[in-house]
C-alpha cells in the first residue's frame, strides 16, 4: 500500500484535488441556483403585493369619483329658486370698481358654478359675470371677468315671464333669465367641446342697487 501511495502520488493528488474542486464547483452552483430562485421567488411575490396595492388604489380611486358624481349630483339638486340667492360679493364688487363696462341696462352675477362632464358634475368656481345691453331691435349680451368683456349681438325671445337670449350667430352658450319679479333669477349654459358649464345667479337692472 505504501509502495502504490509512494509510485502514484502524484496521480493521487491529481485525483483529490479534481474531487476537492468538483465539490466547491457543485456546491457553488446549488448554492448560486438557491439564490436565483430565492430571488424569483422574491420578485413573484413583490409582484402579486404590487398588483393587489394597485387594484385596491384603483378601487378606491373609483369609489372616491364615484362618491364625488353622487355629491355633485346631490348639489345640483340644492338650488331652491323660490328664495333669493345669497349675493356674490366679490364680483359686484368687481363691477363697482370700475366705470369702463359696456353700456348696459342688466347686470346678472353667478352665485354657483358646475363643470359637467359625460360621467359627473362638479363645482368650479365662477368669475363670469354677464352684461345685457343695446336696444330692443339690436340687443347685445356680454361675457365679463377681470379682463374685459366679450360682445355678443343677440335675440332676445320673451316667453311667459322669462327672457331667451342667445347670439346671432352660435357661440355654444345660451341664457335665460326671469324677469318682471322682484328678485330676478337666470341660468347660462356653455359648451367647451362635449362638456359643459352651468351658472346659475341673479341679476339686475341699472335702475336697482346692487
Amino acid at each position: 500500500m505504501k509502495n502504490f501511495i509512494k509510485n502514484n502520488w502524484f496521480r493521487l493528488s491529481i485525483l483529490f484535488i479534481t474531487v476537492i474542486t468538483c465539490f466547491f464547483v457543485f456546491s457553488y452552483f446549488k448554492a448560486k441556483n438557491q439564490r436565483e430562485g430565492l430571488m424569483i421567488l422574491e420578485n413573484q411575490n413583490r409582484q402579486i403585493i404590487e398588483d393587489a396595492y394597485k387594484k385596491d388604489v384603483e378601487k378606491r380611486d373609483y369609489s372616491a369619483k364615484q362618491k364625488q358624481a353622487e355629491d355633485s349630483v346631490s348639489q345640483l339638486t340644492t338650488i331652491d329658486w323660490n328664495k333669493p340667492f345669497d349675493k356674490n360679493v366679490e364680483l359686484e364688487n368687481l363691477y363697482k370698481s370700475s366705470s369702463q363696462w359696456p353700456a348696459n341696462h342688466t347686470i346678472c352675477i353667478p352665485i354657483k358654478k358646475f363643470y359637467c362632464d359625460g360621467n359627473s358634475c362638479e363645482n368650479v368656481e365662477p368669475k363670469v359675470f354677464n352684461l345685457i345691453g343695446g336696444d330692443r331691435d339690436n340687443p347685445k349680451i356680454y361675457r365679463c371677468d377681470r379682463n374685459g368683456c366679450d360682445a355678443y349681438d343677440s335675440i332676445i325671445e320673451d316667453s311667459g315671464e322669462y327672457k331667451n337670449i342667445q347670439p346671432v350667430y352660435p357661440k355654444g352658450f345660451i341664457f335665460k333669465m326671469s324677469y318682471n319679479t322682484i328678485d330676478k333669477k337666470y341660468v347660462e349654459v356653455t359648451t367647451l367641446g362635449l362638456d359643459t358649464f352651468i351658472s346659475y345667479g341673479y341679476c339686475a337692472y341699472s335702475t336697482e342697487k346692487l
